[in-house]
């Protein structure tokens, strides 16, 4: 039996985000109503924006994603698709945000190296 990882699990709330964040996404394309598809793509990209933003600041992703998966819920709050995607994209990109591991914004190779003392 395969063996699950803690990167396996980051993963696959992200993905699982990426594709709520999709529908979001394709709500917006397919609605007739322009006070509801513009609000409900700009959600929909700035979900994808903070699984982007997540390995450099955790704190400005969350923030990212709430204003993502909230801002096509107060324009579409009487149908029950979207208030729902909303919900299931501040739990699952919670997660996934929570469990991706940062990188730091500067390369190690370009990091300065320190001289080691020489032994005398």
């Amino acid at each position: 039996m395969k063996r699950i990882t803690e990167a396996s699990w980051s993963d696959r709330w992200t993905l699982l985000t990426a594709i709520l964040a999709a529908g979001d996404i394709f709500i917006g394309l397919t609605s007739p109503l322009p006070g509801i598809r513009w609000p409900t793509l700009a959600g929909g990209l700035m979900v994808l924006a903070a699984l982007w933003l997540a390995t450099r600041s955790r704190p400005a992703a969350l923030a990212l994603l709430a204003t993502g998966a909230v801002l096509p819920v107060a324009t579409g709050w009487w149908s029950v698709v979207v208030p729902v995607t909303g919900i299931l994209i501040l739990l699952c990109g919670t997660q996934a945000i929570r469990t991706t591991t940062r990188t730091s914004p500067i390369p190690p190779s370009s990091q300065p190296s320190r001289p080691h003392a020489q032994e005398g």
